[in-house]
């Protein structure tokens, strides 16, 4: 779900995982980010096959919490569909819309401990309350189709084993200096002011600071 937030932790996490690819050139990154991904999805396909819990073994184990968590809570009915849950604070669950007070059900899209108190007060099935992408079998079924190898044997050759027309890139003047290596940060990302350390005044630092210092000392320090 979007919520409007500036964010580059995925596109950090990304550059880390494809590591040595980023930075080779355009068709030497995709083929190794295939080559990653068909061993990925491989290993994803085979652990998924050993799963036999309903949804996936991380949410499984969240599940199984809140279901332990809100066997001591008070449940009280509204009406067919809203209830009051009391545990620390009051919270109002509607199973109906799939909402709980505490924004944690409508944020995760997923029953958080309320949620599930009331479910299981009104004796219905929690797993009906879950999303599909949590399940493993929806799991299983995004990984079931296998990347393919692509072979290279006999590349750049047509049919009647002649070169097939290149197209080479074109011809540019590379400009003087080291290419940049560090990544671009986006529009609108904020920096933390630069502050002194010695007089605490944003501005300057410690090196640059021609605030006057004051030493307070005592008398007996003189004689010492």
């Amino acid at each position: 779900m979007h919520y409007g937030e500036m964010a580059n932790s995925l596109a950090k996490s990304f550059n880390n995982w494809v590591g040595v690819f980023q930075d080779l050139s355009v068709l030497p990154l995709i083929e190794g980010i295939r080559k990653k991904l068909m061993v990925l999805n491989s290993q994803r396909r085979i652990e998924a096959e050993k799963w036999t819990t309903i949804l996936c073994l991380k949410m499984e184990a969240r599940f199984w919490e809140n279901v332990e968590a809100s066997k001591t809570w008070a449940v009280r009915r509204s009406s067919c569909t809203v209830f009051e849950v009391f545990a620390d604070f009051s919270m109002m669950v509607n199973l109906g819309q799939m909402t709980c007070s505490c924004h944690l059900w409508q944020i995760d899209v997923f029953p958080c401990t309320d949620a599930v108190a009331a479910i299981l007060a009104k004796k219905d099935s929690v797993y009906d309350c879950v999303k599909c992408y949590y399940r493993s079998d929806f799991f299983r079924k995004a990984s079931e189709s296998p990347i393919l190898p692509i072979s290279n044997i006999g590349k750049g050759l047509g049919s009647n084993g002649s070169a097939t027309i290149v197209v080479l890139p074109p011809i540019i003047k590379r400009p003087a200096g080291r290419p940049p290596t560090n990544r671009i940060k986006a529009f609108g990302k904020g920096t933390r002011p630069l502050k002194c350390s010695q007089c605490n005044v944003a501005g300057h630092n410690r090196e640059t600071c021609k605030a006057v210092i004051q030493i307070s000392f005592s008398i007996d320090d003189c004689l010492c």
